[in-house]
């Protein structure tokens, strides 16, 4: 009898840890290498409780006056910069623009595209399809298996843990059963990479930012997207032959992430202006952004 209220004892502790560690919650700050963007010290902050992600992003600039550097800005969800010192930085304090809100549930994904489109695409969670592989690293301390897939034109590499009692991932990843610490496209485009890790009281319910706001689905914006990308073409030749100027397509690109124009979509913002400045160009208008 001392035995079975032992047992049951130890059962009961065990059940009742893991229900403590679901009331945590997760809060990770990733390091961004996104060459869709011309945001340079790009970081992406990551949400994760009970079942619910969300994932945005800030950036990091430096004010120079003249020659000294005086200080950080941040930018918030309105674009507008906020001053801070250097040690002052501190990334939990900073208003973020969520970027990506992932519902475990409902297996619901909702993306924010970025101007100048600026649309809530809204997707089945099920993106990515995962080859796991035995490799493994550590990354902050925890130990990472590797895994590939590839998805919308490009190929990735991700490092998760499954050390921590969550599962989680920033951008549109998901799918793996534990928590993306890294995860790069094999040319580099893109590249995740955690610098702080965290598990917390929670701050608060992560709820949907975009459920009242009007979204379409990945093939909606397909076609939006060669609808616009279409008339600025127009526009760039109409201004090309008034000003007799030879039109070039990287008057228009908006350098992607996920490919949708291969020939075009693939080259960054920096491999952009190198190309229209090589070709004696000088001026462009780059469409850039995520």
């Amino acid at each position: 009898m001392k035995k079975y209220l032992l047992t049951l004892s130890v059962l009961f502790s065990i059940t009742l840890a893991k229900g403590h560690a679901q009331e945590k919650e997760l809060y990770v700050i990733y390091d961004v290498i996104d060459q869709s963007t011309n945001q340079e010290n790009k970081k992406g902050e990551l949400r994760c409780f009970k079942n619910n992600v969300l994932y945005s992003v800030f950036y990091e600039e430096r004010i120079s006056d003249g020659a000294t550097v005086v200080g950080y800005a941040k930018r918030n969800g309105m674009g507008v910069l906020q001053e801070s010192t250097e040690k002052e930085l501190d990334f939990k304090k900073l208003k973020s623009r969520p970027v990506a809100y992932k519902n475990y549930s409902n297996r619901e994904l909702y993306f924010h595209e970025e101007r100048p489109y600026n649309k809530i695409i809204k997707e089945d969670l099920n993106l990515f399809q995962w080859q796991m592989l035995t490799e493994t690293d550590s990354i902050l301390g925890y130990k990472c298996q590797k895994a590939k897939a590839e998805f919308r034109g490009r190929k990735y590499i991700a490092w998760f843990t499954t050390s921590l009692p969550f599962k989680a991932a920033p951008w549109k990843i998901h799918g793996l059963p534990g928590v993306v610490l890294r995860v790069e496209s094999e040319d580099q485009f893109l590249k995740y990479t955690a610098i702080q890790l965290e598990v917390r009281e929670p701050e608060g319910e992560v709820v949907n930012p975009f459920e009242k706001k009007k979204n379409i689905s990945w093939e909606e914006f397909l076609a939006y997207y060669q609808k616009i990308n279409g008339e600025a073409e127009k526009k760039a030749r109409a201004s090309c032959a008034k000003y007799n100027m030879p039109y070039h397509p990287l008057m228009i690109v908006k350098p992607r992430v996920e490919i949708i124009i291969e020939n075009m979509n693939r080259a960054s913002v920096q491999d952009v202006m190198k190309d229209f400045k090589s070709k004696g160009h000088k001026a462009i208008r780059v469409q850039a952004g995520h």
